[in-house]
């Protein structure tokens, strides 16, 4: 919330899943937008936002209509690498104010063995962090890659499968 640059009356949350930092951000900003393709996501985002005072948008960030320069702050976390990148930079370009402050959050592939160090570092972290907290799993969907025909599913109970054609429950396949 450091990034929140004084002043800042919109922001936008692109690939906002559930909606978890657009709620942070409206805490200190008056108008925020949080946009993701994921109906399901959006839903659950409207849901713990009783009072609608966040816009939340199923769409498409790269094609909705939002009117351009309308954002002082865009936000984007562990989303750029699900799209094109050099696009999805484009239009955050396009639709940040001038003077606006644009914070991602990305997915960077390691360069070892430069970062051998870095590696380790975060797994001592990653441990220290699960034995002193408690597990949350985020609630939004896992993509799955299509079963082959040659693949049989094994459905594990209670679970919708969105890697089987057939609708299924989630399979203990790899996908």
């Amino acid at each position: 919330m450091a990034a929140v640059p004084p002043g800042c009356q919109t922001a936008l949350d692109v690939g906002c899943g559930e909606g978890a930092l657009a709620r942070q951000l409206a805490r200190l900003v008056p108008h925020v937008v949080g946009i993701d393709h994921d109906a399901a996501s959006i839903d659950l985002a409207r849901r713990q936002d009783p009072d609608g005072g966040i816009g939340f948008i199923h769409g498409d960030f790269l094609t909705h209509p939002f009117t351009p320069e309308s954002f002082d702050m865009i936000t984007s976390v562990a989303v750029l690498h699900h799209m094109d990148a050099r696009a999805a930079l484009d239009r955050m370009s396009q639709l940040l104010a001038p003077g606006g402050t644009l914070v991602i959050v990305g997915l960077a592939r390691s360069q070892l063995p430069a970062d051998l160090p870095w590696e380790a570092a975060a797994i001592l972290a990653h441990w220290g962090c699960k034995l002193t907290r408690t597990y949350w799993e985020q609630p939004s969907p896992v993509v799955w890659r299509r079963c082959t025909p040659t693949r049989k599913c094994t459905p594990l109970p209670g679970r919708h499968c969105q890697a089987c054609s057939t609708g299924a429950t989630r399979c203990g396949a790899t996908h």
